[in-house]
């Protein structure tokens, strides 16, 4: 899915290293990667396991240590997505495009920038509040997606919504997901 660049330690024989660290990560397969963050973004807890060759010096002799590492990765949640300056562009009876900006807050550790193209279903929610993940009212998509822990701004949404025969849409609340 990715390689990735940790920050170096010292550590002596035998020390089991603990702690936290900036680690700078490359994504090289997205859709991979989409797929792992999604139990992360809705608020699950993981644990990912980085693997592979580690450079070394053991008394001054440069070798490569085969290491497995299990990063906890604290659950994040994006929340209270708001949208705004929504500009209707065109529409038809199939669809209405518009753009728009919004914002919204994450919680968790990590921050994840600059993941391109991203793509969001936007499903209504029942009388209750809950996702009604079965049925897809539109799309919204972010040209470069970012997030970081905290209120987070995005510009220059394109959003996709489908009409409803007459014109009549849910008169309920949407949700992302």
């Amino acid at each position: 899915l990715a390689w990735c660049r940790v920050p170096a330690a010292r550590l002596a024989a035998g020390e089991v290293a603990r702690g936290e660290a900036a680690v700078e990560l490359h994504i090289v397969d997205m859709s991979g990667f989409a797929d792992a963050l999604k139990a992360h973004m809705r608020g699950e807890h993981e644990t990912w396991a980085i693997s592979g060759l580690v450079p070394a010096h053991v008394w001054g002799v440069p070798l490569h240590v085969r290491a497995k590492i299990g990063v906890d990765v604290p659950p994040g949640r994006i929340s209270s997505m708001r949208m705004a300056g929504f500009d209707i562009l065109s529409g038809g009876a199939g669809e209405l495009r518009a753009a728009a900006d919004a914002s919204f807050v994450a919680s968790g550790a990590m921050r994840i920038g600059s993941l391109g193209r991203a793509s969001f279903a936007v499903h209504p929610v029942d009388e209750s509040g809950a996702v009604v993940s079965g049925m897809r009212i539109g799309t919204i998509a972010v040209p470069d997606f970012s997030v970081a822990g905290g209120v987070n701004a995005l510009r220059n949404l394109s959003v996709t919504l489908a009409s409803f025969g007459g014109g009549e849409a849910p008169e309920r609340p949407a949700a992302l997901a």
